[in-house]
């Protein structure tokens, strides 16, 4: 059986939703999409390509 560990941002929606940034799954990485939201204006950016 493989180790899988999560990493973690620190973002309220992991502890609220159960959410990692990625996991190390044995010799693999999952990493999860990532959203363009804005933390100082509290909102998702409208234009996507503008997140990244």
């Amino acid at each position: 059986m493989t180790q899988r560990r999560a990493i973690f941002s620190g973002s309220e929606y992991e502890e609220r939703f159960g959410y990692a940034r990625a996991v190390l799954d044995g010799d693999r990485v999952h990493v999860s999409g990532t959203t363009g939201f804005d933390y100082v204006r509290i909102e998702i950016e409208a234009e996507a390509h503008l997140s990244s």
